[in-house]
């Protein structure tokens, strides 16, 4: 049993940060990032679409620390088969303040005629203080998705509704808060699934590990170190 939760720790949690961390390596493809108004947004991504929902805290070692909302949308009318996903940033007392997050993320919609001619990422206007960059690497397909604030954000402030548009469901995963201070707990958010390919591996080895244990038992086995 203890074995079966780290293997699902490690497959939901730790896994889609490594290959985060690693893509991060590669050359990065900076988006096109739009602010938009909460009309043009509840046009597609109404309040009453809502899919899901989460508020994470996060810290720093000695330096305070805030908290990540995320909000997911179905699309509805011309935009259905889309989901919208946002975020909000709120540093509650880091005094480093809060420069950026990112997150794994898969299959990014680009040119999403609907906020614009060439929106890939966009913050809804007047709600807060708006990310100045965004980014996905190595691909827009699969990778991590980076938002960035330049000037970062100081204590006591909230972002804007930031976010961007993909065409999968979301799943929990580990979110990075960039700060130069060193992370105590990083905020869980709500991310595009990943690759069928993870979900099928994800599967086979509880699966796998399922059938560990009805050998085990069939052998009169405790659990304990495998010989």
């Amino acid at each position: 049993m203890h074995r079966l939760r780290r293997f699902l720790v490690f497959t939901l949690v730790v896994a889609p940060a490594s290959v985060a961390l690693a893509a991060g390596t590669a050359q990065a493809t900076l988006l096109d990032l739009s602010g938009i108004t909460s009309t043009a947004f509840s046009s597609c991504f109404p309040s009453s679409s809502v899919f899901a929902t989460l508020t994470s805290p996060y810290s720093f070692l000695g330096d305070g620390g805030g908290s990540v909302t995320s909000t997911v949308y179905s699309g509805t009318d011309s935009c259905s088969g889309f989901f919208g996903y946002t975020y909000v940033v709120t540093n509650t007392n880091v005094s480093g303040g809060i420069a950026g997050i990112s997150m794994p993320w898969n299959f990014l919609v680009e040119n999403f005629s609907p906020f614009g001619p060439s929106t890939d990422a966009f913050y809804i206007t007047g709600s807060g203080t708006a990310p100045s960059t965004a980014e996905m690497f190595p691909d827009t397909t699969q990778g991590n998705l980076k938002f960035t604030f330049s000037p970062s954000m100081g204590p006591g402030t909230t972002s804007a509704v930031f976010g961007a548009v993909s065409t999968a469901p979301p799943i929990t995963v580990l979110g990075n808060v960039l700060n130069a201070g060193k992370p105590e707990n990083s905020p869980f958010v709500l991310a595009p699934t990943p690759e069928p390919a993870v979900v099928s591996l994800f599967a086979s080895g509880l699966l796998g590990m399922v059938g560990l244990g009805a050998a085990r038992r069939r052998r009169g086995l405790t659990p304990g170190r495998v010989t």
